[in-house]
């Protein structure tokens, strides 16, 4: 290969490198605008105090100890 075709191939990989970097960035403002919305329409009805507690417990040990912070 010439320098010339591996500094193409080179650009081509930085490319796709910030394609990827820019749909993963849409995944998770997506995911985090869905995980608020979720929250506020669950929490809008509640007259219990103790039922935010207890979601929030629920999506703490669902959402925080899978990544291994335990």
């Amino acid at each position: 290969m010439g320098s010339i075709q591996r500094s193409i191939v080179r650009l081509s990989a930085v490319g796709s490198m910030r394609k990827r970097l820019f749909y993963l960035a849409i995944v998770v403002l997506v995911a985090s605008v869905a995980m608020i919305s979720f929250m506020f329409l669950v929490m809008v009805r509640v007259d219990d105090p103790l039922v935010p507690r207890a979601i929030f417990g629920v999506l703490n040990t669902l959402l925080f100890f899978p990544s291994g912070a335990v």
